[in-house]
């Protein structure tokens, strides 16, 4: 019963360093967007050549930067820089999934936009989360872009959106209509 107890233990003992390695990673990986932003802010190519990588060496997360590494910052790539760290510090954001109900056409489109579009960087992923956040006849509407080159297929799946659910006239009658009976709208 001691053995098993000194295994549990040691077991326990390499979790607890496996979560902490995992942290570490992930720290490593916001480290590397936010330097990248700064690098882009700055002007820098992002894809300099450092010669051939030794795949057999690990890095160590938890080293300390090397002086003399970061980019100068500039107006942008601070702002850039905050937004990433806000973005951490702040709960998960729920995307509403919109189903094509008019009413909510445009409160969805400028919450995409505000959650999704500023942080994805390329329309590949953009179209892949509006695709995960259209329900119903608005993903059936938009289904038809995947099979498109991604940055094409972004945009002609918003101007599908926009086209059959985000006509301005369409919304102010069916809010008047909400407004004047009472009743819940529905119209796709």
């Amino acid at each position: 019963m001691k053995l098993k107890a000194k295994f549990l233990r040691k077991k326990h003992e390499l979790e607890v360093e496996e979560q902490r390695i995992k942290h570490a990673k992930e720290q490593l990986d916001i480290e590397a967007e936010i330097a990248e932003s700064e690098a882009d802010a700055a002007g820098f190519d992002s894809e300099v050549q450092f010669g051939p990588v030794n795949k057999d060496i690990s890095l160590n997360p938890l080293a300390l930067e090397w002086p003399g590494l970061t980019a100068p910052k500039t107006d942008d790539s601070t702002q850039r820089h905050n937004q990433l760290l806000a973005a951490l510090h702040l709960s998960h954001a729920e995307m509403i999934k919109f189903d094509g109900n008019i009413v909510q056409y445009w409160s969805f489109i400028r919450s995409f936009e505000n959650s999704v579009e500023r942080i994805c960087d390329d329309d590949g992923s953009r179209l892949t989360r509006l695709l995960q956040y259209c329900v119903g006849k608005a993903r059936k509407v938009i289904l038809c872009c995947t099979v498109m080159p991604p940055s094409k297929g972004y945009n002609h799946a918003r101007k599908l959106l926009k086209k059959r659910f985000g006509n301005k006239y369409r919304i102010s009658k069916a809010w008047i209509d909400k407004i004047t009976n009472g009743q819940q709208i529905k119209l796709h």
